[in-house]
């Protein structure tokens, strides 16, 4: 209809011009006078319903309305598609953070609990240290045990939906669900990342006294190695004599790190021990440069000197340890 009416404007502007052309005028002072003569708004609007009625104003209220239509659409699909990526990224990062604790941190945890450093669990009394490893416990069951079984309900039940399930409501439904499931993986995350740090803040003031555990292990890897060194000097295995002198450094350097955390939380009268301590562990440790020197060069004269060297100054270390 629109079209229709535009074309029919179109030919009564061209021929009011060709009349003014041939009166004289030039091709652009005819187009203007046939605007002119066309008259404003009001008194087309005026002629266009006297000659087509009231089907033109029809025409033009539904073309209107059509299109507020499809813009109202395409914004409602804009932020309806932008709060399902937001929610579902919600819970990615909510599943991603508790699959990373499970896998990294809680390992990490054990080994501490080896080593003395902390304990993963409360002493007598203490329920609220016991109940977070507990529900950590409980959380890595379920990912070892669970969790393709909930991905597999939870796969089902949406389907479920998706087939059942009628209805103009049925997109704000969907998101409901989705922001459900968010809102009670924030509340585990929440509960995950407490349990992670409260055993830490617990007994951090008895993680100097439990490190020295911890010292006493790295001086027995020392002692390992130490021998195993002394054993491939005696085949003049220079490679294995190589590789256990670094295990040893490295070992030594580690113990190292260790007193200068000890240098810090101790005592005021045990101080002087933990200086002399630290101070043997660097003599010890030079030492040990030259014996892997004398390893590289393979100079067995040489090499036996170093070691000898190396045992006057780490022999002591074990009585001094904090």
């Amino acid at each position: 209809m629109r079209q229709h009416i535009r074309q029919e404007l179109r030919e009564h502007i061209r021929d009011a011009a060709a009349e003014h052309r041939a009166a004289g005028l030039s091709e652009e002072e005819a187009l203007a006078r046939a605007l002119a003569d066309f008259g404003g708004p009001e008194q087309v609007r005026s002629e266009l319903e006297a000659t087509h009625g009231h089907r033109l104003l029809m025409a033009v209220v539904v073309d209107k309305a059509m299109q507020w239509k499809e813009t109202t659409m395409k914004a409602k699909w804009l932020w309806t598609t932008w709060a399902y990526l937001t929610t579902a990224g919600v819970v990615a990062l909510e599943l991603f953070f508790s699959w990373f604790v499970v896998t990294f941190e809680m390992p990490k945890m054990e080994r501490l609990k080896a080593d003395g450093i902390i304990r993963l669990y409360g002493e007598a009394g203490d329920s609220t240290i016991s109940w977070v490893f507990s529900f950590l416990d409980g959380l890595l069951w379920t990912w070892n045990t669970l969790a393709w079984w909930i991905v597999l309900v939870l796969a089902a039940l949406w389907g479920l939906f998706e087939w059942r399930v009628r209805g103009e409501n049925k997109p704000f439904m969907r998101l409901a669900a989705l922001g459900t499931l968010a809102l009670a993986m924030m509340v585990v995350t929440i509960i995950t990342a407490g349990s992670m740090e409260l055993p830490f803040l617990n007994q951090l003031r008895d993680m100097g006294r439990l490190s020295a555990s911890a010292a006493i292990r790295r001086m027995a890897t020392i002692d390992a190695s130490v021998g195993a060194l002394e054993q491939a000097m005696d085949k003049k295995d220079w490679d294995a004599a190589q590789k256990d002198a670094d295990h040893a450094s490295k070992a030594i350097t580690s113990l190292s790190d260790a007193a200068g955390y000890f240098n810090e939380t101790t005592p005021t009268n045990e101080q002087p021990t933990v200086d002399r301590f630290q101070e043997r562990l660097k003599a010890a440790n030079e030492a040990l440069e030259a014996v892997k020197e004398a390893i590289r060069e393979k100079d067995e004269k040489r090499l036996k000197a170093t070691m000898q060297r190396f045992h006057e100054v780490y022999g002591p270390v074990s009585k001094m340890a904090p």
